[in-house]
């Protein structure tokens, strides 16, 4: 499982060749403020970097999948990159779970080295989740 999504990532080619924004890199709830018009605002940024910018997004949607208050900033998040809410099948889009593959490969590393078990297999089954991107790949 884990090398086949390692080729898998490794042979994709939506990628933009030159992006360069600038990234929060710790895109989380506890980092965020919405207030009650949508606005978004984000504190914390000692973990800032370049690259592209759907990996705040990915970043986000890996670590709250179907946490308390997670669609309402998934949507300001979204918003605030200019991004459509809904699914498709957009560069944007397949770049996002492309993101969340490669985080659930980097959690499972992680995870096995450091000897935590627990939150290994955790992030083996994300992993093991069925995305749009390995029906994208086969397109």
């Amino acid at each position: 499982m884990v090398e086949t999504t390692f080729l898998q990532l490794r042979n994709f080619s939506w990628l933009p060749a030159n992006t360069h924004s600038l990234l929060h890199g710790d895109s989380t709830l506890k980092n965020s403020l919405v207030k009650t018009d949508g606005t978004l605002a984000v504190v914390d940024w000692d973990n800032a970097l370049a690259g592209d910018p759907m990996y705040d997004l990915a970043y986000f949607e890996f670590v709250h999948s179907g946490t308390v208050g997670e669609r309402e900033y998934r949507r300001a998040l979204r918003n605030a990159y200019g991004l459509e809410a809904g699914p498709g099948g957009s560069n944007d889009e397949k770049r996002i779970e492309y993101y969340k593959k490669l985080l659930a490969l980097s959690a499972v590393n992680w995870y096995l080295r450091h000897g935590d078990y627990d939150k290994f297999q955790v992030a083996l089954e994300k992993l093991k989740e069925p995305s749009r991107l390995d029906r994208w790949m086969k397109e």
